[in-house]
């Protein structure tokens, strides 16, 4: 679904900054239209980030002798 996303965002945004079409298209209508990719890579780091909080929040309530385990460092993990 991000692949997807970003593709057609890709292209409103070139839609929007080159509105002539393909051959109004330049190089710097596609850098700022490419960057729109930092964007959603940027909201599915913070995404990532934030489940894995959680799911080592879960882990360690419902089965901390399986967290201790998982620990860095800890002999097995």
């Amino acid at each position: 679904m991000a692949s997807l996303g970003t593709v057609a965002l890709i292209g409103i945004v070139l839609d929007q900054v080159a509105p002539g079409g393909p051959s109004t298209y330049t190089v710097d209508s596609f850098r700022v239209a490419m960057s729109v990719q930092y964007i959603v890579w940027v909201f599915g780091l913070v995404q990532i980030l934030r489940f894995r909080r959680k799911a080592r929040a879960a882990l360690r309530r419902d089965q901390p002798d399986l967290y201790a385990v998982m620990r860095p460092g800890t002999p097995g993990s």
